[in-house]
């Protein structure tokens, strides 16, 4: 971890991130954990991936 740039990684960096909010429900803190495991917009990507997959590896 500690590669993708969210708001919680830039402030470990020392670099000011003005939105520490998930930019894309708008509800979580801006994390990895939020991204890949809370956020609500993440998770609908996250089970049209599993649906085609799904249909490719039949």
């Amino acid at each position: 971890m500690g590669r993708l740039l969210t708001s919680e990684e830039l402030q470990k960096r020392n670099i000011v991130s003005f939105v520490s909010v998930c930019s894309r429900c708008g509800l979580g803190y801006d994390s990895f954990e939020h991204i890949f495991m809370a956020c609500s917009v993440a998770a609908l990507v996250w089970v049209g991936l599993q649906g085609y997959a799904k249909r490719c590896f039949r």
